[in-house]
């Protein structure tokens, strides 16, 4: 029988922005299904975060309006794809993607801490 998910630690990513750039401050990216991330990002004009990979979150695209706070808390799905996954992030500040590894990677695991008999 399955037993819930353990509870997980909500990570979070906070992207860097200036006048010139913005970076994805960590190339990669380890999130187990079912865990948390909060989205940070500091620009004035908001932001757009992109996942090829359907299945991952509850949809593709996320919209960081202009505004104070751009920030968003988003749930791997449960039953997410395991594996490794590209991601991008598009500033409106800088009408251009995030600078990072090309293209930044995210990591879906599964969740170990799931019992089952």
């Amino acid at each position: 029988m399955n037993q819930p998910l353990q509870e997980l630690a909500v990570l979070e990513l906070d992207i860097q922005w200036d006048d010139k750039s913005c970076t994805v401050p960590k190339e990669k990216l380890a999130l187990k299904q079912g865990q948390e991330v909060i989205v940070r990002y500091p620009g004035r004009e908001g932001a757009t975060l992109l996942f090829p990979r359907a299945g991952v979150f509850s949809c593709r695209v996320f919209d960081l309006e202009p505004g104070e706070p751009h920030e968003i808390r988003l749930k791997v799905r449960n039953d997410a794809p395991l594996g490794e996954f590209a991601y991008a992030i598009y500033s409106a500040d800088n009408d251009d993607f995030a600078v990072a590894a090309s293209p930044p990677r995210m990591i879906i695991e599964e969740n170990d801490k799931t019992n089952r008999d």
